[in-house]
């Protein structure tokens, strides 16, 4: 082998190279087709405790709580988003605190990706949204959280958790079988 053809081989590998390196920097996959829509469809549960203020934001597909991933059609449809809509309101059952903790529930927002002010683009996910806040006076016996999300929401299969306590987020993958937040 020459050396001009070892420094093309060099070359051409190096094109290869930054090609994979600009490809994965602007976010694009090169795995398998049928990996991308899955990671779209996993719910994502962020818990930040500051003090005595404990947050909770849910961000989870429309298809774990209505059944569907597109606007409502039927009577049975508005009847579903409705239903899902009141049951992530009803934040204060949906996550069981420590008593010792002495937590207080003080409200929370719903964001509904079917309702007037949503925005889906095209080929995404529609997703609702939910913030949830409490004010804790023990908030350092504040060591878990009990789930009652896949209760609620029975075609939920996941929700990747991050806890946000100290200065290091921790991750934490929840399931109908493993519903215990540790904080």
């Amino acid at each position: 082998m020459t050396f001009l053809s070892r420094h093309s081989i060099a070359l051409r590998g190096r094109r290869v190279a930054g090609a994979i390196l600009f490809l994965l920097l602007a976010g694009v996959s090169i795995g398998h087709a049928g990996d991308e829509p899955e990671a779209k469809l996993k719910g994502q549960l962020s818990v930040v405790l500051q003090a005595s203020v404990l947050s909770i934001e849910l961000d989870v597909p429309s298809a774990d709580i209505v059944g569907f991933a597109h606007p409502p059609k039927t009577a049975a449809q508005w009847k579903a988003m409705r239903a899902g809509s009141e049951k992530l309101l009803a934040g204060a059952s949906m996550f069981v605190l420590p008593g010792a903790a002495e937590c207080r529930f003080l409200g929370v927002k719903i964001e509904n990706p079917f309702g007037p002010k949503a925005e889906v683009g095209e080929g995404e996910q529609p997703a609702f949204g939910a913030r949830y806040h409490y004010s804790c006076r023990h908030a350092k016996w504040l060591s878990h959280i009990d789930l009652r999300y896949f209760e609620r929401f029975p075609s939920a299969r996941t929700l990747n958790a991050t806890i946000h306590k100290s200065h290091k987020p921790r991750r934490q993958h929840l399931t109908p079988r493993k519903t215990r937040l540790r904080i």
